[in-house]
């Protein structure tokens, strides 16, 4: 039905890219994906092989994450006598904004 309703575009391929029905399936299809993605990595089903979630953290409170800690790995470049840390954080030091932490994550 979609194909049908955008036949009047031009190139066979910019058709399908340019038709709103098309623009809208996949929008509801990729929110209904992230949905249960979602719902499987708070049920612990993702493993942190699979999915990994990178928090770069100074004094905020991450605790929002929490639901996430399977596939959480949170590095803290708090003070030494800081309390904020989240649990099982890896400390560095404070150097490099949040680029050097994810750089470090990634090498």
């Amino acid at each position: 039905w979609a194909v049908a309703s955008c036949r009047g575009m031009a190139a066979p391929f910019t058709w399908l890219l340019g038709c709103p029905l098309f623009a809208a399936l996949v929008s509801a299809v990729t929110e209904e994906w992230a949905v249960q993605q979602l719902e499987r990595i708070e049920k612990g089903w993702v493993a942190k092989s699979e999915l990994e979630i990178v928090l770069a953290q100074y004094e905020e409170d991450v605790s929002w994450s929490d639901k996430y800690k399977q596939v959480r790995t949170v590095y803290c470049k708090g003070g030494a006598s800081s309390q904020r840390c989240a649990e099982g954080a890896v400390r560095l030091p404070n150097v490099g904004r949040e680029a050097h932490t994810f750089l470090y994550h990634i090498v």
